[in-house]
Parts: structure tokens; sequence; C-alpha cells
């Protein structure tokens, strides 16, 4: 004979199988797997009831429902993930901040959970910009030592520094950043050349104009063993940030021995429409190699629309952007 425990479960399974929605059932499932001792099966059940409340519109019985889930099983990043959301969702931003980076400090490299790292990581990227400039800082300064290795984490740490006008801490972050980027991605040239106080500067820019194939051609050319890219394609050093000084600009940079055939370069297509770009190029770098990029007009203009509609800067369609553009033209000739 079944006892009462296993009769309740029995009843709240079927009801279960009526309506999948239940979610009432949901909640009692878990409770009574709970007081039988089987916790994989209760801490799915609450998995399955946040995901039902967070579907009619319950978040923070939602959140409720996660937090339960996670008293079972404390690593469980995916739920961390889900309470993140939901977080945000309601604009707790800080409780989403504390649960993305618990889903960052679950990460392994090489895990199945990689694309879940990514998201909250991008997730968190939106979250702190809800955030006063302090307060980013301190969340990027917890996630660097939550994974030392990050090289973006890193990176966008400079920027935050960069901001706060911190320049000598920015420059050490964007250095940081280059050893464990260069680390993954050229970890031969690291084993063997580098030294921080080799020198840095940069052999070539790839100047143009937005949409032009910029983007790709620093990309294959990264491919390319001998070409250790920036830490960011797009610096904008002499257009805009020049008054951070050329120590700052430098640290985007691999420390390159003398004697060595490696090269690296950065790809800001603005510098050949910005005013005088070119005299300061050649008085810091009067032996750098330029390549200019030009780009079929058409194709171009094409390709512009695309980004503006993708990032939902434009809803007209391209015949009656390229219209609007010509009457505007017509009206100063």
């Amino acid at each position: 004979m079944p006892n009462l425990l296993d009769r309740q479960i029995s009843h709240y399974q079927k009801a279960l199988l009526i309506h999948s929605d239940n979610t009432e059932a949901y909640g009692k499932l878990a409770e009574l797997y709970y007081k039988r001792g089987q916790l994989d099966n209760a801490f799915e059940m609450y998995n399955l009831l946040g995901i039902r409340l967070v579907k009619e519109g319950k978040l923070e019985e939602a959140i409720r429902a996660y937090q339960s889930a996670i008293d079972l099983k404390s690593d469980a990043y995916k739920i961390y993930y889900k309470l993140g959301e939901v977080s945000q969702k309601l604009g707790w931003w800080k409780e989403a901040i504390d649960y993305y980076l618990k889903v960052i400090s679950c990460y392994q490299e090489g895990d199945e959970i990689h694309s879940i790292f990514e998201q909250a990581y991008w997730n968190l990227m939106d979250v702190r910009k809800k955030c006063s400039l302090p307060e980013a800082i301190s969340i990027y300064r917890q996630l660097v030592q939550e994974q030392p290795d990050f090289a973006m984490a890193h990176e966008h740490l400079g920027d935050l520094l960069t901001q706060q006008g911190d320049l000598k801490a920015a420059i050490s972050s964007y250095k940081t950043a280059h050893y464990h980027q260069l680390s993954g991605s050229h970890p031969n040239f690291v084993k063997d050349y580098w030294h921080p106080q080799n020198p840095r500067h940069p052999h070539f820019l790839i100047i143009g104009i937005g949409k032009g194939g910029t983007s790709s051609l620093y990309h294959y050319l990264g491919k390319h063993p001998q070409i250790l890219p920036a830490i960011k394609k797009e610096i904008f050093f002499f257009n805009e940030n020049i008054s951070y000084g050329l120590d700052w600009y430098l640290a985007h940079f691999s420390p390159i021995p003398k004697g060595t055939h490696f090269l690296t370069g950065e790809a800001t297509p603005w510098y050949l429409v910005s005013f005088n770009v070119e005299k300061e190029v050649a008085r810091l770098f009067p032996q750098i190699k330029i390549i200019v990029l030009l780009r079929n007009p058409i194709f171009r203009a094409f390709s512009y629309y695309q980004m503006r509609v993708k990032y939902k800067k434009e809803k007209r369609t391209f015949i009656e952007v390229i219209t609007s553009e010509m009457q505007a033209i017509n009206r100063l000739s």
C-alpha cells in the first residue's frame, strides 16, 4: 500500500498531466520530493515552477522559486542566470549583477556553459550602464578577481578607469588584457617573446569609412601568425582620445622585441575623414604603414543602412532613406 506521501506525489503528478501550467502542482511536488529526500527531483520542480511563473509574469514569485532551487544546488549556474534575467526585468540591478557574477564565477575554460557565460557577461554590461561609474568599476574589479584570465573584462575595466581619469590604472588593465588575450591566441609568442619592457608601437593603420570593409580586413590580417592584433580593433586615439596620451595608446599593443618579424596595428576607419589626424600620425609614427580601404559607395550605403536597422536606429525603407538624402543634397546645391 502506498503511504500518504506517495499518494500525494501521485496526485500532483496526475494534476500536471492534465494541466501542465498548474503552478500549485509544481510547488507541491517540489515540497513533497524534498520531504522524501529526492533532492534532484525537488530541484527540477522548483526550476519548472520558476519557468512557469515567468511565463505568467509573476516575476517576484519566480525569484522565490529559483532561490529555492539554488538552496538545493548552490552551483546551479543556469538558475543563477535565470535569476539574473528576472532581476534585470524587475529593475533590481544590484541583484542582477550579483547573479550574473555567480554565473561567471562558475565558468571553467572549455566548460559546456560557455554560451551562458558569454550571455551573462553581455547582460552584465547592459546592467552596469544603470550604475554609477564607481559602482561599475567595483563590479569589474570583482569580475577580474573571479576570472583573472578573462581578457575582455580587463579591457573593459581599462575603459571604465579611463572614463574615471585614472590613466595609470587603465594602462595597467589594458596591458593585462593584452597578455591574457595573446596567451589564448598566440601562446608561443607569449612563451618565447613576451616581456613587458619590450617596445610597443603600431606598425600599420587601416583607415577608411564605416562599413567599408575594415573589420573584415583586420580579421583576415589577424589570422596571419606574424600579426598580433591590438586589444581592440578601433582605438579612436588620433581623432577622439589623443588627450589620454601616448602611453595610454601604446598600452593597447603587444610588446614586440626588436629583431623579430611580428607586426601589430589597429583599424579606426574614421581617421580618413578626421581633421589633422594625418599630421599627428606623421609626427608620432613617421614610418608607419597606412592601408586605405575604399568600397563601392552603393554597397557601402546599403551595408550602413542594414547596420542602423539592426540596432533599431532606422525604421524607414532603404528607398525612403536614399530619397530623403538626395532631397537634402538637392536643397544644398
